[in-house]
C-alpha cells in the first residue's frame, strides 16, 4: 500500500516503529469528510514507513486489512 501510495518501489522501503494501539473507529481515527466508520475499538498498529530521510506514518488494523495514511510525511 505504501508503496503504491508514494510511488516507491516496495524495495526501497522500511518499516519502522511499529506502536500498537487500540484506535476509536473503523477508519482508524482518520475519517474524512462525510465518510461513515462503524464506532467500535479497532485493535492495530501505528507503523513509520522510511525512504532515504523522509518518513511517513500508516495505522493498520490488527490483520493488515485496513492500512491509512496519517501523515503525509516529510517530503
Amino acid at each position: 500500500m505504501a508503496a503504491a501510495d508514494l510511488a516507491i518501489p516496495a524495495g526501497e522501503l522500511a518499516i519502522a516503529h511499529p506502536i500498537p494501539q487500540t484506535w476509536p473507529d473503523s477508519c482508524l481515527g482518520l475519517a474524512t469528510a462525510n465518510e461513515m466508520c462503524a464506532q467500535v475499538l479497532v485493535d492495530g498498529w501505528q507503523v513509520e514507513v522510511v525512504h532515504g530521510a523522509d518518513t511517513w506514518v500508516y495505522r493498520t488494523d490488527q490483520e493488515g486489512r485496513i492500512i491509512r495514511q496519517a501523515s503525509s510525511g516529510n517530503r
